[in-house]
């Protein structure tokens, strides 16, 4: 089975989630994402047993993975390690600008977006590459 997308945000201290579905869209909220991902789990295995006809029938509840989708608190807040200084360097941009968007004071147009996940993409990458002796 192919993962679900799980889309992850984070608003005063707790995780909220949600998996977009045209016939049943579990939401959550929870202190961490374990607690997240096993209750949007039991929210679909509690609608499987209600309603055995829509799009999810074919579902396995113990086969379930997700693709974790953060917005941007909630993924400089999960991986905290991460430094906006050095991620808006990376994305060439002013960082009092990436913290505020990170905050959720502004928001980041498709342009900036982009720039942002192509940063932390190539940090990533880079990390991939990194041989540790």
């Amino acid at each position: 089975m192919k993962a679900l997308k799980l889309i992850i945000e984070k608003f005063e201290g707790e995780y909220f989630g949600r998996v977009k579905n045209p016939d049943f869209m579990p939401v959550s909220s929870a202190k961490n994402l374990e607690d997240l991902k096993t209750d949007i789990k039991n929210q679909i295995k509690d609608h499987l047993e209600y309603d055995e006809l829509d799009s999810w029938s074919d579902i396995d509840i113990n086969s379930i993975d997700f693709e974790l989708c953060y917005d941007l608190t909630a993924l400089f807040n999960r991986f905290d390690y991460l430094k906006i200084t050095n991620v808006a360097e990376k994305a060439g941009m002013n960082s009092a600008l990436l913290r505020q968007y990170v905050s959720g004071v502004k928001y980041p147009s498709a342009d900036q977006s982009n720039k942002i996940v192509k940063a932390i993409q190539e940090i990533s990458k880079e990390l991939a590459e990194a041989v540790v002796m």
